[in-house]
């Protein structure tokens, strides 16, 4: 999931967010073998933003900080809600609504 927007200082303007279903981030195929949450927070300008982000991996030693990520799938909707912490210790709680859903 990525959205971004041009933002105005202090104000929210990107979000990245690649989760692993669960048991499935050691899978040999996946797109980011190894990571279990990777989530990126941009505040203020967009090409000049305070970027904040978690990197949660399947080898502990690796970790850039730990999270976690809960899917509320509604069908045709879902709610998507990101918690953890940065290695430097910055608090990220963040609620994505998703209006549609595509599945592939």
């Amino acid at each position: 999931m990525q959205w971004s927007i041009d933002g105005a200082p202090k104000q929210l303007s990107s979000v990245q967010l690649v989760s692993a279903a669960p048991g499935k981030a050691d899978d040999p195929s996946a797109m980011f073998q190894g990571t279990v949450m990777l989530l990126s927070i941009g505040v203020g300008p967009l090409l000049s933003a305070s970027t904040y982000e978690i990197d949660d991996k399947t080898d502990d030693s690796q970790d850039q900080g730990s999270g976690s990520v809960q899917v509320q799938d509604n069908g045709d909707t879902a709610v998507i809600h990101a918690t953890g912490t940065t290695k430097e210790g910055v608090g990220i709680d963040a609620t994505i609504h998703c209006p549609s859903v595509n599945r592939t």
